[in-house]
This record gives structure tokens, sequence and C-alpha cells, in this order.
């Protein structure tokens, strides 16, 4: 099928791309849900078992691998990024399988060249996250596919059913794909029955029963998430707006409205071309087609998308939850470019993407939020800028990337979160689409910005003058209890309508290795709804078997106390440990703000 010198082009091609992405492996800072990852899955081994966090950051195969690694001592995000980048040859040689049916070598070896380099899908294979390992297996099930359609052997059939399993463990974002696989299947069963045996069909049925069994935990898992809320990226404000302009703007760079209604028109026409297929051709022929099938994949999962957020509520995926849908929209495309007399000649369209690598490759950043990494420089002149005793506020994606490099040094600094710029803090890290032109207005100046990660960093100018309304001891405690308790008291009148800055001091210790130890401050109003709500978890700033903690923070209230009865600060002890509190005080301070 491939000639010697397209081995050797292909070869070359997967040489350069594979050792970009181990470059970027390597230097590449992690990025906010990486740190999550790790802090939640890696370091603690609670990956599917009782005390797990649960979200849908938890790609499991990703989360095992990070798990080993962590164990036998690779704790560096180099080895944690290593299971994805060394999935990049799979998806390489599954893409490859998957364009044999193009007719002219070179045009199959442009599109092969286009879809491997599309930078936004390559840039996930340098992360430690589960989308490579996902997008690599997915190739792989959706070949196998065929290749059972075309020959029905156990063989095929066994491969179709391990690549689905492994696909769907490490991302769920393949939940739909699933699906979709074993309806084509038992379809091909349906049409193809008499030619199989009785051993055959127990073969099959075997199969089916162990993947089966080994699927339920991940789909109870999947309507678990959905239950509890933990299926929160995307939303409910359309396919286009979440899904079709957040993909267009990471893979074109560009989300106009000409190109909203030319990919309406397209999808329209294709459903429209293979309903008349179907119509036209007998099913046994039908289903032979490899454009069929990827079609049945690109409008399957275009359709459970749209039925699963009509009727079920679950959120449109966003940008990278629905990054598969881009190379299967470009294999039915090229397929059918491959058809039509000189269509052929519009897949050099296709050289945008490989363009595209060369001009976002860097060693620095990203296409998709760079703003969810923060580089050393820029993080070591915020750092250098800050005082014992003061308050410094970060954008909430920022936090995890603060707290890891935080790890470094004796005395951390924990960072509040906020989405906006509110000018209470003594310094504030915001995204720069985010700060105000004003800012020097309400008080700060520019301390420090990195262009690259679109961040900016501002000190007030002159503190605050704070108003110190109460100062607690808090009671030495040594304890196994779920909840350990230092201060929970009424909100005083006087304190209304100002912001509330709490600065706390305190150790913490443990016998054991503290996995979960959270630090919770919360106010809550009529019947003990809360009102607002902050949290740190204290292993986040230090390294492993850290056993002592100083509980040294600033923390202030984004918004202004009005409704609230009762203020609560306390250890959140999830695994019940034996946990110390001394030396601690407390001191409550208020400020109608600017």
């Amino acid at each position: 099928m491939y000639s010697k010198r397209e081995h050797i082009f292909q070869v070359g091609l997967l040489t350069l791309l594979f050792v970009y992405l181990l470059l970027r492996a390597w230097y590449v800072v992690p990025m906010h849900d990486e740190i999550a990852s790790s802090y939640h899955y890696f370091e603690t081994g609670r990956i599917f078992e009782r005390g797990m966090v649960f979200d849908a950051n938890n790609h499991f195969l990703n989360s095992f691998w990070g798990r080993f690694c962590y164990l036998v001592g690779w704790d560096d995000f180099f080895m944690y990024r290593l299971g994805n980048v060394l999935a990049f040859p799979l998806y390489f040689l599954g893409i490859r399988k998957l364009l044999e049916g193009i007719s002219s070598s070179f045009f199959r070896n442009l599109v092969l060249v286009a879809l491997v380099s599309i930078p936004f899908i390559l840039e996930y294979f340098a992360y430690a996250r589960g989308y490579g390992m996902a997008m690599a297996f997915f190739t792989w099930q959706v070949y196998y596919l065929y290749q059972w359609t075309q020959n029905t052997g156990t063989r095929n059939a066994m491969l179709l059913a391990c690549f689905s399993y492994l696909t769907l463990l490490a991302n769920l974002i393949f939940t739909g794909s699933f699906m979709l696989t074993l309806l084509w299947a038992f379809l091909i069963f349906f049409l193809k029955k008499e030619s199989f045996s009785k051993v055959e069909k127990r073969k099959l049925v075997l199969t089916l029963g162990v993947l089966m069994l080994s699927v339920a935990p991940l789909f109870a898992y999947t309507f678990f998430l959905k239950e509890i809320g933990a299926l929160y990226y995307g939303s409910l404000d359309g396919l286009w707006k979440v899904t079709g302009s957040t993909l267009s703007l990471y893979v074109l760079f560009y989300d106009g409205e000409i190109l909203k209604y030319l990919l309406e028109i397209l999808l329209l026409a294709g459903v429209i071309y293979f309903l008349a297929r179907l119509n036209k051709d007998r099913l046994h022929t039908f289903v032979q087609d490899r454009m069929n099938l990827f079609a049945y994949f690109l409008f399957g999962n275009l359709a459970i998308i749209l039925l699963m957020a009509l009727i079920l509520g679950v959120n449109y995926p966003e940008d990278r939850a629905g990054m598969y849908l881009v190379p299967l929209f470009l294999l039915v495309l090229t397929y059918f470019l491959d058809r039509v007399v000189w269509g052929k000649w519009l897949l050099l369209i296709y050289l945008f993407f490989p363009l595209s690598l060369c001009w976002k490759m860097s060693l620095q950043t990203s296409v998709f939020s760079p703003d969810m990494r923060m580089h050393r420089p820029f993080y070591e002149q915020v750092r250098g800028k800050m005082r014992s005793g003061e308050s410094l506020a970060l954008y909430p994606t920022m936090h995890l990337v603060w707290n890891y490099l935080e790890r470094e040094r004796t005395q951390a600094v924990v960072p509040n979160g906020i989405r906006s710029f509110i000018p209470i803090y003594d310094q504030i890290v915001m995204r720069t689409e985010l700060v105000p032109a004003n800012y020097a207005s309400l008080g700060y100046e520019k301390i420090a910005s990195d262009p690259v990660s679109g961040q900016e960093a501002f000190r007030r100018v002159k503190a605050l003058n704070w108003k110190e309304e109460e100062r607690f001891r808090v009671k030495k405690q040594d304890s196994q209890k779920d909840t350990l308790t230092l201060l929970k008291i009424p909100v005083e009148d006087s304190w209304r309508e100002k912001h509330l800055r709490i600065e706390v001091e305190g150790k913490v210790s443990s016998q054991e290795e503290v996995e979960r130890l959270t630090f919770v401050l919360s106010t809550t109003g009529k019947e003990g709804k809360r009102m607002q709500w902050t949290y740190t978890e204290l292993r986040w700033n230090h390294r492993r078997g850290q056993r002592t903690f100083d509980l040294n923070a600033v923390y202030v209230f984004p918004e202004r106390l009005s409704k609230e009865r009762e203020l609560h600060l306390y250890l959140l002890n999830r695994y019940g440990l034996q946990v110390k509190l001394t030396d601690g005080t407390i001191k409550l301070k208020t400020h109608y703000g600017t």
C-alpha cells in the first residue's frame, strides 16, 4: 500500500514530531489541569476508590500512569507526560491506517501530515492528561471496527473490544463513540449472522460480556458525575457557541459567523448525501465503505451530543472535550473529495495545518489557554514583592500553579481566588484581558507582566487601613474528628457592608503523611445557607511526606458582608487522621473597600 519512499517520509515525519513532543514535555511548564491531576490522583493514589476526588479531570489511564511514576520516584512532570508522548506514534500509525483507502499517494501523505500536525490536538500528546492516549486508542477503535466489518473474525472482534475499552478508560468523552461502536457491531453481526459458527458466536458473546463488565463501572461513574454536577465543563448555550466556535477558534484560529454558516451548510449537505447513499445502496454495501463509517461516527456523535443536551441537560462539549470531532470531520471530507473529479486538489487547503504548526510551534506556551500556566521568572517577580502578612489574589486557574511553585519555599503564601479585578488585596495577579484600564486610579501599580501567558501582576501603592475587630486564640486540639473547628462566631451588625479580612497563624501536625487536610472558611446566612466560601488543601504547598504545616494565611472575602449570620473556620479531616492543632491565632479586620 505504501511505497518505500513513503515509508521513509513517514518515519522522518514521525521522528520530527515525536522529538518536538519530547521537548515540549520537558520544557513547557505544567498547566493548572495537569497539577490538579497530580494533586488529586498521582500523589494520593485514590483513582477509583473510596475517598477519591469525583471530577471529570480523572482520566483513568493517565491517573494510573501518573501514580506509577509517583510510586517509583519519577515525581516529575516530564515523566507524568511521557505516557501521552509514547501514545503519539500509536496515533500516527492509526491515522495512517485510516487513510489507506485514499487512491493517490501524494494526497494520502498530505492528509496524514495535516491530521497529525494540528497544533491544538498535537499539544495534548505532551500533557499529563488523558486526551492524547484516548485519541490514539480511538483511531484504532475505528480501524478495527472497519476491519471487523470486512472480516468478522474473532481476532478483529477482540482487538476492537480492547481498543474500545482503552479509549473509554483513557477519557470518558468517548462514551458516545463507544455506544456507536456497539450499535455498528450489532448491525454487522445481524447482517452476517448466517456466516458465524456456533463456536464463533460463543467467542463473540464472551468478548462482549467481558467488555460490558469492564465498562460498566466507567458508565456508572459517568452518570454519577452527571448527578453531582461534576460534568461542569462546557454549557448548554448551544452547539455552535460551545462546541463549534471553540473548536474553530483553536483549530482554525477563527470563529466568525461566516464559518458557522459554512460548517452548517457542509454538515447539512453531508447528512442529505449519506442518507441518499444509504437509500440507494444495499445496507450490506453501505457498511463496507470507510467513508460511511467515518460519517457514521461524526454525525452519530453530533446527534448524541444534541440529544444528551436537550433531553438530559448534559453540557455541550467545549474545545478539548470535543476534539475528536475534528479528525472525524476531516476524514469524511477527505474521502468525499477523493471521489470527486478534481476534488482532491481542494485537499491542498490542508496545508494550513502544518503551516499553522510552524507558526504556533513553541516550547513555552500553547494554543489552548496559555494563561493556565505561570512561568518562573514572572512568579519570582511577584513573589519577591510579597511581604509577611499581605494578601494575594489570583485568577482561579492560576491557583494550583502558584501552589506548585510554592512547594520549594518553607513559608508558603496562600492565594485568594477572584475572577475579576477587586481592589481590596495587597497584590493581584490577573489575566491581561480582565485588567481594568483604570487600575492606577484604583490605587495599584503594575509590578510584572508575562505576555506569553497573558498575565499581569499589580501591587497596591498604599495599603488599605483595615480596622481590627476581633482577635482570638485558637483552642489546642488533638483529634481524629472529621471537622476541627478553629472559630465559629456570629457576624456582627457593625461588620455588614464591609469586606472581611481574616489573618490566620498556627501550626498543624499529623503522625501520618497528609493526603487531604482542608482549611475552610465560610459564611452562612438564614437557615444555614452558604454565602461565601473558600478553602485550601494544606498539602498543595508542600512536597511528599509533609506532616507539619504552618497555617499562616491572609484571606479576604471578595464580597462585602450583607446577609451573613455566621462565620466558620475549620479543618476538614476527610480521612480521619490524628491531627494536632497548636499555637493558633485569628485576627478579624474590616474595611469598606474602594
